[in-house]
């Protein structure tokens, strides 16, 4: 919340993604996207510095019988900050 935002000035808002399911049934998902310590390693492209939604695959494939959690509702944190969730940097 507040000024929460993607590594770079530039780079695509920071976001949630909710796919709705039932009310009762929750999963809150911290999408995967490498580690940067520092400009090369962002430069080399080791991190996901853009918020984009996961494919509708796995546990997000609604249609896959087999998907025990398709009737779930799921809270996706994006990732785009580099920081592998545990960043503390004011700009």
């Amino acid at each position: 919340g507040g000024d929460t935002r993607c590594i770079y000035s530039y780079s695509t808002p920071f976001a949630f993604q909710v796919i709705p399911g039932a009310s009762d049934k929750l999963i809150f998902y911290f999408q995967g996207g490498g580690a940067c310590w520092d400009e090369v390693s962002t430069k080399l492209g080791f991190c996901s510095s853009d918020a984009s939604p996961q494919s509708l695959v796995g546990i997000f494939d609604r249609k896959n019988e087999d998907n025990r959690f398709k009737d779930y509702t799921i809270v996706q944190v994006l990732y785009c900050s580099g920081d592998v969730f545990g960043g503390n940097v004011t700009r």
